[in-house]
């Protein structure tokens, strides 16, 4: 998915969300938007780099070509990425992903009874891992259909998971409909219903569910994993397991006895999200005043708030008319 925002229509910055295969996201996508005319765009991966470095930047090069008059800041969402990106000559900032998260959506509710163990939002595919969270006992289930690209769909999987998962309640099911797709606020109610949220892919970006249920306080349950996730979790607010099912449950158990505070760990997650993003603040900041010549053109991170929640490429006339901040 390429999606992006605009953070300033004048001068024009853009936060795009990159793959291999579009470098530049919305860029990539829609360069006859960008030409003639300055804008800075800021990069941020949509998935794990891993392995993807060289054909990044051949991918890169080819495409800045198109747009002279567009300059381009990469977010690595892990030290990994930061390092590999820049050593290949490519303007990179360390800015997770979890930056642009709004923890005002996202927060604990006391007032919500806990009722699972367990909560894994994932997606029906592989590399999620469904099959280590089998041995949970109490497990709810968030899941998710991309209708717009059908070919991501693995249906043979999907069935397996729901036949070694059939004891776990699917949140998004249980309405009258056979499936609904939860909003934000609805996927931070249910976060707090759960003791515990389940991190089981080993391979992918730096996982927003992660993002979510540490701003509401509930703690994860992770594997090893590349992408950016493991830069935040500590004994604290997480437990990192080996990709065991039984390895898995016992966490699971764990948290729902030790109870943690779900205000300590919102805090401690909270004040390390606000140092990186003063630094990445800062950072946007220069290359505007270089690029632009504006001194200060952001005066703090509200217009970055949220703005995961990306517009798609397909909409991108109407945006580029709007004002600061245009974003879904």
């Amino acid at each position: 998915m390429n999606r992006g925002c605009i953070v300033s229509s004048s001068p024009l910055v853009i936060l795009s969300s990159i793959n291999y295969i579009m470098p530049l996201g919305v860029a990539s996508a829609r360069p006859e938007l960008f030409a003639g005319r300055k804008s800075l765009h800021l990069l941020s991966p949509a998935w794990s780099l891993h392995g993807q470095y060289d054909k990044l930047v051949e991918n890169f090069v080819d495409a800045a070509k198109t747009l002279p008059g567009a300059e381009f800041l990469f977010l690595a969402n892990e030290e990994e990425e930061f390092v590999e990106l820049q050593s290949r000559g490519l303007a990179t900032v360390l800015a997770s992903t979890y930056l642009f998260v709004d923890e005002n959506t996202f927060r604990p509710m006391p007032e919500v009874p806990k009722i699972y163990d367990a909560l894994y939002n994932a997606t029906f595919r592989t590399f999620k891992n469904h099959q280590l969270c089998r041995c949970v006992k109490s497990l709810a289930l968030i899941h998710y259909y991309h209708s717009s690209k059908p070919d991501l769909e693995d249906v043979a999987y999907e069935q397996e998971v729901r036949r070694i998962l059939a004891h776990a309640k699917i949140l998004n099911e249980m309405g009258n409909a056979n499936y609904a797709r939860l909003s934000l606020r609805e996927v931070a109610h249910v976060i707090n219903r759960s003791r515990s949220s389940l991190c089981l892919s080993d391979r992918e970006g730096a996982m927003r569910a992660c993002c979510e249920s540490l701003m509401c306080g509930v703690p994860v349950v992770s594997i090893p994993a590349a992408g950016g996730r493991m830069r935040y979790l500590n004994s604290s607010n997480s437990r990192i397991v080996e990709a065991e099912p039984e390895a898995v449950a016992l966490a699971v158990e764990e948290f729902a006895r030790l109870n943690p505070d779900a205000q300590s760990i919102r805090r401690d997650f909270l004040s390390i999200l606000e140092f990186e993003r003063r630094n990445f603040l800062t950072v946007v900041n220069i290359f505007a005043a270089r690029i632009f010549g504006v001194d200060e053109l952001l005066k703090d991170f509200s217009v970055f708030q949220g703005s995961i929640n990306y517009k798609s490429h397909e909409n991108w006339e109407d945006l580029l008319a709007g004002t600061n901040g245009t974003r879904a």
